[in-house]
This record gives structure tokens, C-alpha cells and sequence, in this order.
């Protein structure tokens, strides 16, 4: 599933998506920076069109939640949408996992979903 705010592809282009899981942010950053994966990132221009859009996003999760492509594809299309925030952020303005925390901490306290409200944290410098 595309996210939504990407174009609708013909059958000669293509993107690439992967969906992981990483313990911090620490880790994926030196995954995606190093290596055969920085290697492939420098080419990515020779294999892809750019389209000015994001092309990954991030957020916190609890250790027990499961991921899915749906997920991921909202989560990209709100940071395409409303910039970096706690519900979907980008390398260049990383939030801290103490968002979760509070989600979890709120959770217990007002276990309707409907009473929650958005964490409001301040992006890390």
C-alpha cells in the first residue's frame, strides 16, 4: 500500500518500502549511513526518480505493537503533511522515545482512547 501522498505509478516506475524495527534511533542511523546500505543510498538517484517527497519516516512504538504496511504509509503521509512531530518524524528532527512513555503512561490513567490527547513534545536539538 503506497502512501497516498506519492503518485499513482504506471508499470515502468517503481519505488522501493521496507518496514523494520529498530531499538533506537542511534542503531538505524548507523545501518543507514554505513556501509553497503550508504553505498546504495549514493545510487539511489540512478535508479529512482526523485520526487521531492519523503522517503522514510519514523515513530515510536511500544515493545508489543505490530507493525503493518498501512501504518507505515500514514505515518509517511502525516510527516509529508504536517512536517516532523512526535507521530511521525525524520532524521532531521528527531523526537526521543520518552514520546511513548507518555502515550503509555496516559494509556493506564485513561485507558478510552477517546480521552487521550497527543503528546506535545519538543523536538530534540
Amino acid at each position: 500500500m503506497p502512501p497516498a501522498c506519492y503518485p499513482k505509478l504506471d508499470d515502468t516506475e517503481r519505488f522501493a518500502m521496507t518496514l523494520s524495527l529498530w531499538d533506537d534511533l542511534e542503531s538505524v542511523a548507523a545501518f543507514a549511513y554505513n556501509g553497503a546500505h550508504a553505498e546504495a543510498l549514493m545510487r539511489r538517484k540512478d535508479w529512482f526518480q526523485s520526487l521531492g517527497l519523503p522517503s522514510y519516516v519514523a515513530w515510536w512504538v511500544a515493545e508489543d505493537h505490530n507493525l503493518d504496511w498501512k501504518e507505515g504509509s500514514d505515518r509517511l503521509d502525516h510527516l509529508h503533511a504536517h512536517g516532523s512531530s512526535a507521530f511521525a518524524f525524520n532524521f532531521a528532527k528527531p523526537f526521543d522515545a520518552s514520546v511513548i512513555r507518555a502515550a503509555l503512561i496516559a494509556q493506564r490513567w485513561k485507558p478510552r482512547r477517546d480521552r487521550m490527547r497527543p503528546c506535545r513534545n519538543k523536538p530534540l536539538s
